[in-house]
């Protein structure tokens, strides 16, 4: 009885230092993911605000074209002012796109991602988190889905 006991105990001390341990290393990969979350999250952002932009552009440059097409054909210096400013949209735009496509490039080489493979063949990768789900669950999911 009395090595029963004992044996108990040991084996409650023994589990209960092994969580700890366990805990431990997952607090350190938690706030690796916390910190690779925060730098994805902070581009995300940055490439809505890109998205936004291109969708008030987008807007005015068909205002623009509106106007345009109603003008008379003797009203040229207008037409000039707007064809210039329809340019500089352009440019604008052709900008943001370049800034927007690097952006998602240097995303892709320091966030980490997941490949979906539901056939032992790559998909595709999910690199970010949607909602609660971390971009390796969202990965398992649709690999489990398919």
């Amino acid at each position: 009885m009395r090595y029963s006991l004992l044996f108990l105990l040991t084996l409650c001390l023994s589990s209960t230092i092994s969580v700890a341990q366990n805990a431990k290393r997952d607090t350190a990969s938690h706030k690796n993911d916390s910190l690779r979350n925060a730098a994805l999250d902070k581009q995300s952002l940055e490439l809505q605000r890109l998205k936004l932009a291109h969708a008030e552009d987008s807007l005015r440059k068909v205002q623009l074209q509106t106007e345009l097409a109603s003008l008379k054909s003797t009203d040229n210096l207008k037409k000039a002012e707007l064809l210039s400013e329809l340019k500089s949209i352009r440019s604008t735009d052709s900008l943001r796109r370049l800034n927007q496509r690097r952006q998602v490039d240097s995303l892709k080489r320091f966030v980490k991602g997941f490949p979906v493979k539901p056939f032992f063949d790559t998909l595709f990768v999910v690199y970010s988190k949607q909602g609660s789900f971390t971009a390796e669950e969202r990965a398992a999911a649709i690999a489990g889905r398919i």
